[in-house]
């Protein structure tokens, strides 16, 4: 049986179950991609509100939006903004997080928008939303998806007492 904890081992065994149980439980096989792919409600769409959901998170957390802007050296502030494009990917992508990076196909203009937000090259930003989603599966970075849930919460209830 193969576990989350064994060591890398490729994508042929992968590969070769999907075809086996395709072949033998079809239904089994369409049952678990459908559950697998079950399509989530994205919860914002309007990508001009990506500054100001910045911005409120930033507000959340006592941060200065200005020391997230640009390149970036420092392994705190690269760990703010990848929680903060698990946010964005949650309001605007929410079933990202819960596949692999092989499954995901970004809405169009997501990328654009945040990397004009960072003011990084839409490259830094597609390697760095590619960490965020394969971030559930690598344990340093704790419950992603949960800590992202309770942040979206927290701005959307932020921006309705707002308005």
């Amino acid at each position: 049986m193969l576990s989350t904890t064994t060591p890398h081992i490729g994508k042929r065994p992968y590969a070769l179950l999907g075809r086996l149980l395709l072949r033998h439980s079809p239904e089994l096989a369409q049952e678990l991609l459908a559950a697998a792919l079950l399509e989530a409600k994205p919860v914002a769409s309007d990508y001009s509100l990506i500054p100001t959901y910045f911005t409120t998170f930033c507000t959340l957390h006592g941060l200065d939006p200005k020391a997230y802007i640009g390149p970036l050296r420092k392994s705190k502030l690269v760990d703010v903004r990848r929680l903060f494009i698990a946010v964005i990917l949650r309001l605007y992508y929410p079933q990202a997080l819960a596949h692999t990076t092989e499954l995901v196909t970004m809405p169009p203009g997501l990328t654009k928008a945040i990397s004009e937000l960072f003011r990084q090259g839409k490259n830094g930003v597609s390697r760095t939303i590619h960490e965020v989603i394969l971030a559930p599966w690598d344990s340093t970075y704790g419950s992603l998806e949960e800590r992202a849930d309770q942040i979206v919460h927290q701005i959307l209830s932020h921006d309705s007492t707002q308005a």
